[in-house]
């Protein structure tokens, strides 16, 4: 995995050797980031968000496959969990329907990835 960085905060937050360093000033972090912690957590989630983007472009760009390939309950799925912040729970909250067809292709996915 690559790590774009934005404000220069992913180095120090991904490498281990900085646990405890990034905090805000008043609790006594201490190091390069300290006091920086809404900047840091802003980089995270434009990172989070970056690689949401980045999985739908691949779904996106494999989008011939999948329409060859797929039954269009299957089709819709995927499009609806292509960034992966979307799971089956949320799926079925969101399209009782779709999610009750694809349990019927994929039973599996009612517990949680396990045959029972």
């Amino acid at each position: 995995m690559s790590w774009s960085y934005c404000c220069g905060c992913f180095g120090a937050v991904l490498d281990p050797s900085w646990a405890g360093v990034v905090g805000d000033g008043d609790a006594g972090g201490v190091g390069p980031l300290a006091g920086r912690a809404g900047q840091v957590a802003s980089c995270l989630g434009r990172a989070v968000l970056a690689g949401a983007a980045n999985a739908s472009l691949r779904w996106y760009e494999d989008m011939d496959r999948h329409v060859r390939t797929l039954a269009p309950v299957e089709l819709a799925y995927g499009y609806m969990t292509r960034t992966g912040r979307v799971d089956h729970a949320e799926v079925a909250r969101r399209d009782p329907a779709l999610a009750a067809a694809y349990e019927a292709l994929h039973p599996e996915v009612r517990t949680g990835g396990r045959l029972s």
